[in-house]
């Protein structure tokens, strides 16, 4: 696209912005017109100042609405008063959810902060235990087996099952991998997704890749969640010290944007005060625990360990002062590997929870904040509230993204539209090297450089010479130098002792 061209949409981004809000107001949904004018706000703010250029996303403009809305806002022959209310919630949620998640696919996350749920903890807290009970997903949860990069989980409700999963490099274009139709197969998909990696049994070091797993089916919620490599600080033979830190680099880097809520997944065989995701919010990106929501697992190996049952009984509770997160804690039942291996269904796995929470200590919780049912409808709903109360920010952030890129494409000056344009730059480049060159031998040919009145030396000495003409400067200096160290030597002498 021709870089002038890129100027003037964004010049007149602005205008165009006010135009969006007034078509958006005709969309019904609430959800549908804040996710419209999300996508046409960041239309205008996707700019390559390397390359002057903006991504040809402008084409999609013409379009009415964004391709991940037109679901929700198309013109179907089913009336309104034969889809039940909750369906019609339901699809507005999943098209917000999806504009989000484009707009994560985009890497806009990398200029400003999106909503998103980051799901944080220590090796073995059982994280992807919990992923698998939410979804109903077989994850790998062998205490052998642990996350070597970052994965973004996108459960979407749909007719069809089908298992979408792609890499995101940092600096890459993104690598999409063959579709699967069952979700059994995603184990499979993951271990193809660590090959193209490079990531085998041997490795150590922990990876800044992105896998993407996009789950669509029918049982699934409407949910997205970012799932980090586990923390740890020990060194052995499958992880190395390296690993470690970057393991911390990458959830303090994730945990750290102001729009993530921290899913800090806790292991009640652990000290809670010594946990890696709870210290790394209270000490570095939120001291006062106001974005994270704690998830404690594996309640049941401290069954017949009153004192360590009652102590987190407690911190549910928010009876323990220093450890009061303002989202709460949640608490669940996993399978052990033992069950695990002898093939427990999500059936059983949710019946043994039940059964666990309703006749053990923890049959005093409330039910809202234990089980995975319970689970899973409340971060859905933690997320839908989440991303509604932090679209204002949103937009004001990328108004200031656009303000601000639009001012360093205004200091670049004006684009060469053609070959003459284009050698009267590179001749006004060259002059650069020349000038420098001229002021040292004292040429000062440029006379538009060296011609122009600039700011004088003060010294006494120094004639009150102009300072681009360096090598003038110069030799008066030395003069000035020279004269002193002739009159007064004797005194500089003695002064040296």
């Amino acid at each position: 696209m021709d870089a002038r061209r890129d100027r003037g949409l964004i010049k007149d981004s602005n205008a165009t912005l006010k135009k969006v809000y007034l078509s958006c107001s005709s969309v019904s949904s609430e959800s549908s017109r804040i996710s419209l004018l999300l996508y046409y706000s960041f239309t205008f703010l996707i700019v390559d100042l390397a390359q002057i250029q903006l991504l040809p996303v402008y084409s999609t403009l013409s379009s009415p609405v964004p391709l991940s809305l037109t679901a929700l806002e198309s013109p179907g022959p089913v009336p309104s008063s034969t889809v039940p209310a909750l369906q019609e919630l339901h699809l507005e949620q999943k098209g917000l959810f999806d504009t989000i998640d484009d707009l994560h696919s985009l890497h806009i996350g990398r200029i400003v902060d999106l909503p998103q749920i980051i799901v944080a903890g220590n090796q073995s807290s059982e994280k992807s235990s919990v992923l698998s009970a939410l979804s109903h997903v077989p994850f790998p949860t062998s205490s052998a087996v642990c996350t070597r990069f970052p994965m973004e989980l996108a459960l979407r409700t749909d007719q069809e099952t089908r298992i979408e999963v792609s890499i995101i490099p940092e600096d890459v274009k993104k690598k999409k991998l063959p579709t699967r139709s069952n979700k059994d197969e995603t184990p499979q998909a993951i271990e193809e997704a660590k090959k193209e990696i490079g990531i085998n049994e041997n490795t150590r070091e922990i990876y800044n890749h992105v896998l993407r797993i996009e789950i669509f089916a029918p049982n699934v919620p409407n949910l997205t969640l970012v799932d980090l490599p586990g923390l740890y600080t020990d060194e052995s033979l499958r992880q190395s010290r390296e690993g470690g830190r970057v393991a911390f680099q990458l959830a303090e880097r994730y945990m750290s944007q102001k729009r993530s809520i921290i899913l800090a997944v806790v292991s009640a065989n652990t000290n809670v005060e010594m946990d890696g995701a709870i210290v790394l919010a209270k000490k570095n990106v939120d001291p006062s625990l106001s974005r994270v929501l704690g998830v404690v697992t594996q309640a049941d190996r401290i069954e017949n360990d009153h004192t360590a049952t009652q102590l987190y009984l407690q911190l549910a509770k928010g009876e323990d002062k220093m450890l009061i997160l303002k989202l709460g804690w949640h608490v669940l039942r996993n399978l052990s590997e033992e069950e695990a291996r002898l093939g427990c269904s999500d059936d059983d796995r949710d019946r043994k929870e039940s059964e666990f929470l309703s006749n053990s200590a923890w049959r005093e919780y409330s039910a809202e904040h234990k089980g995975i049912d319970n689970f899973r409808k409340k971060l859905n709903r933690l997320l839908l509230e989440h991303i509604s109360l932090s679209i204002p920010g949103v937009i004001s952030d990328i108004e200031e993204a656009i303000a601000n890129r639009t001012a360093a494409l205004e200091q670049l000056g004006p684009s060469p539209v053609d070959v003459l344009d284009t050698r009267d730059y590179l001749h006004d480049v060259t002059s650069f090297e020349r000038t420098p060159e001229q002021a040292v031998q004292g040429s000062y040919l440029n006379r538009d450089f060296f011609q122009i009145p600039t700011q004088q030396t003060d010294h006494p000495d120094s004639g009150s010479l102009d300072v681009r003409k360096l090598r003038a400067l110069v030799r008066e200096l030395n003069r000035a130098f020279t004269a002193v160290m002739h009159t007064k030597r004797t005194q500089i002498l003695y002064s040296m002792g």
